[in-house]
């Protein structure tokens, strides 16, 4: 039984893999969480831990980006997602996905700066899940762009049992289309609901949802040929 009440097979049950081979790519990351190209190709990379850094040909750069809001940084939460607006080569937006508070009280936010020399400048928050919950667990926090320029965000159920929220299982919320948690949430650059949104007429769910029901999606990918999301649920 692993920790959170899932059964783990032994390696004795697990074919081995052969004939393979590492290539290490960059050095010196603690724990990196997200990735986002730059026009100009270098990368930024998220360490959960709280930094924002930037990479280039392989080779980390010392200095970590400045700017970044105070971030709770335990288990699963901390600094997560990173993207730029499709729009960046002009406005140089990045935007960032981090939980925010402590551990008797935290949210996932998404929040947007202008990168300038060196540090994200004005970061606002456009996005906060609508609870506030107990625990370092499921934070979700994937980013994706549509060919629209929505942005879809993806936010974790909130814990396993016996996490409580409400007086109930806190993953239940899933379920609950007038809560953000367990969710697919699709918003503007501005973090407000887009008019085509399934549920932006039904005054009993929040206006951001695009999906619901998810335990605790950590991978979203756009298919262009079919023109389907994809959505891996971690764990």
């Amino acid at each position: 039984w692993g920790a959170s009440g899932g059964v783990y097979l032994s390696n004795s049950n697990v074919p081995m893999a052969a004939d393979y081979a590492t290539t290490v790519l960059i050095e010196g990351l603690v724990h990196p969480w997200g990735m986002a190209w730059l026009p100009d190709g270098r990368m930024l990379i998220t360490e959960r831990p709280g930094r924002l850094r930037v990479a280039k040909a392989g080779v980390l750069e010392p200095e970590p980006i400045r700017g970044l809001p105070e971030i709770f940084s335990s288990g699963q939460g901390g600094l997560l997602d990173v993207a730029i607006d499709p729009d960046f080569s002009d406005n140089h937006r990045v935007y960032i996905s981090y939980a925010h508070g402590n551990m008797v009280a935290n949210r996932l936010r998404v929040a947007r700066g202008v990168l300038m020399d060196g540090a994200l400048k004005d970061l606002e928050v456009i996005f906060e899940t609508s609870q506030a919950k107990a625990g370092r667990q499921h934070f979700g926090s994937r980013f994706l762009w549509l060919p629209d320029k929505t942005l879809l965000v993806s936010v974790g159920d909130g814990g396993n049992p016996p996490l409580l929220l409400e007086g109930d299982w806190i993953r239940k919320q899933a379920q609950n289309r007038a809560s953000r948690l367990g969710k697919i949430l699709r918003m503007t650059r501005d973090g407000e609901a887009p008019a085509d949104n399934p549920f932006v007429k039904d005054l009993t769910a929040d206006a951001l949802i695009w999906s619901y029901g998810h335990r605790n999606i950590q991978g979203l990918a756009w298919d262009p040929v079919s023109q389907r999301v994809w959505a891996s649920e971690h764990g």
